[in-house]
């Protein structure tokens, strides 16, 4: 800008094509006193021939000016003009270092920023599937149950699986794999949209499927729909590796036993009480499954074994290792006939979930079928009574005659109520729930083997698969203290057992912990993350984004209902309701 003010606001330094100055005619002296200043303007002379004929006459002006000034002027005004330029690149310097120096201390910022950070951008996929393993609940842990409601612990793990899809695709590619590994259907209609969804998928979807539990109502005129659609997804899933037939509505007889009875309502009711039928063709082809390790059935109570029933069959299955039987005391009456016709030589785990309401269910229950069920398995090593009926049931079981037909048991898990065993030469832990204290003798001759004892809190019985989870023979030391984050509560496991993490109460509970006021949730808080248009393509949307609105599927009277609901009527109902 000073050289700019220096030679006048019009001068142009480059550009010039003009002759020498003897040969222009336009030439005029002018007179010596002549000088030129600051304002002095140089002419631009390619110019005039678009300008004009004034134009050049200025022009000629000009240079007689400059042809008038000595060789004097002419050097001091040079000498005046690098001077300027000069101190304009002078000023130039200083600002290149003032910006070079602030770039070094931006830069300086920037390092140690990015020191800060980790150096990966992204986990590794490996890294990244390892912090969702520990970020969600194992498989057992939480129950499905409608009757649990919508912000159930399982339902809230749902929500977080499928957040989790929605960060980016990287995490889309791992957390599919712990959205698919556990699948629960608990309703008729998800049935078909998962078959639906895995069969029209790009990648092999149903390879990520190893445990599904099946705890929907499958009304009578969707028994062929409830075949098709099981063997379909049995197909696509060749992993799978644990598969649960559970009922989660046996409460229904108990809230209308004591009603008048009306025509028609008894026949309703026992068709909804026998929620779930297992197809004799699906259970002879699970038996066949290299990979099926887990199976759990529900017995209903007016269980009637002929020759359309699966309980009849006699099957082998070489490599089940876990077995649940999910029953109420009437049904426990079938175990000594299902032992007979099912052989599983590996098992090693079994689990007697006791229903104490329900139709069908009594305070008597009797030890005679458990005995002569654990006699059929002696290759047992885990043995665990659980579900809402033990206080009620252990009373009246005798435990050291259980456990005498189970000569390699180990760990044992008992109501607190039912009567200590006695002597066994290879148990080594036992586990018991209790509504109070227990008090074990200090010392146990009769258990050569035996090393620990663990008191379980009724409040974490929600958590029936707890004492499997955790098991005892983990080097657990006299004094130790494990606190572990469950999804719904807080448990520290101790030597002596596990219970609750002590801490407020939560809101509407008494001194006694008990909730008497119904807390307020949302009118519907699952349709507030997902969308609620059915997807044919994305994956996410395998479970029904309503999955507490009751199903489309008519559930009237035996009677009134001849149609069957096929594979396509299903799928086209579940998306009419989603």
């Amino acid at each position: 800008m000073a050289m700019q003010s220096m030679l006048g606001g019009r001068v142009r330094l480059v550009g010039f094509n003009f002759e020498p100055i003897a040969s222009r005619t336009c030439f005029q002296t002018a007179p010596a006193s002549t000088r030129m200043d600051e304002d002095t303007i140089l002419p631009d002379v390619n110019s005039g021939s678009n300008e004009g004929e004034e134009v050049e006459n200025e022009s000629c002006d000009g240079w007689s000016e400059v042809e008038s000034l000595s060789e004097e002027e002419i050097a001091r005004m040079s000498q005046q003009k690098r001077f300027a330029i000069g101190c304009a690149l002078f000023g130039l310097a200083d600002h290149a270092a003032s910006l070079e120096a602030e770039n070094k201390r931006l830069k300086s910022i920037i390092d140690s920023f990015n020191a800060s950070r980790p150096s990966l951008k992204q986990p590794p996929a490996e890294v990244l599937r390892i912090i969702f393993l520990l970020t969600f609940p194992p498989p057992g842990l939480l129950d499905p149950a409608l009757e649990h409601g919508p912000e159930s612990p399982w339902s809230q793990a749902l929500r977080d699986r499928k957040s989790i899809l929605e960060v980016c695709k990287f995490w889309r590619d791992v957390g599919q794999e712990f959205l698919y590994r556990n699948v629960a259907l608990r309703r008729i209609g998800q049935l078909p949209a998962l078959v639906y969804t895995l069969e029209s998928s790009e990648t092999s979807l149903g390879a990520l499927v190893k445990d599904l539990t099946l705890s929907c109502v499958v009304p009578k005129q969707c028994t062929s729909l409830f075949e098709e659609a099981l063997g379909r997804l049995l197909n696509r899933c060749p992993r799978l590796n644990s598969i649960s037939f559970r009922s989660t509505y046996p409460p229904i007889g108990a809230l209308v036993d004591g009603l008048p009875a009306e025509e028609g309502a008894g026949m309703y009711f026992a068709e909804m009480n026998q929620v779930m039928a297992i197809p004799p063709m699906i259970l002879t082809s699970l038996a066949t499954r290299d990979k099926l390790t887990s199976l759990s059935v529900w017995i209903p109570p007016q269980l009637t074994i002929d020759e359309n029933s699966a309980f009849a069959l006699t099957l082998s299955f070489p490599h089940l290792q876990l077995f649940r039987a999910v029953l109420s005391s009437q049904s426990a009456s079938h175990l000594p006939g299902l032992a007979l016709r099912w052989s599983m030589p590996q098992l090693h785990q079994l689990t007697f979930e006791l229903t104490g309401h329900g139709q069908g269910s009594t305070y008597f229950w009797f030890a005679e079928p458990f005995f002569k069920f654990c006699g059929m398995y002696p290759t047992v090593r885990t043995l665990c009574f659980s579900g809402s009926g033990i206080e009620v049931a252990g009373k009246n079981l005798a435990m050291q005659g259980i456990i005498e037909r189970l000569p390699a048991l180990i760990h044992l898990v008992v109501p607190g109520s039912a009567p200590m065993p006695t002597s066994h030469p290879t148990l080594q832990w036992i586990d018991a729930w209790s509504f109070h204290s227990l008090r074990f003798p200090k010392d146990m001759p009769g258990f050569p083997s035996f090393q620990r004892r663990r008191l379980f809190h009724h409040s974490v019985s929600c958590y029936s698969n707890l004492p499997l989870l955790f098991p005892p023979g983990e080097g657990f030391q006299l004094g130790e203290k494990r606190i572990y984050r469950l999804p719904g509560m807080d448990v520290q496991e101790t030597y002596l057992g596990i219970e609750p993490v002590p801490g407020p109460l939560p809101p509407g509970a008494g001194e006694d912990g008990y909730i008497y006021k119904e807390p307020e949730y949302p009118s519907d808080p699952e349709d507030e993350n997902y969308s609620s248009e059915f997807s044919e393509t994305d994956s996410e949307y395998c479970y029904s984004s309503n999955d507490e609105e009751e199903e489309s599927v008519d559930l009237r009277a035996d009677e009134e209902v001849d149609e069957q609901v096929d594979f396509e009527a299903g799928l086209e109902g579940f998306r009419d309701s989603a």
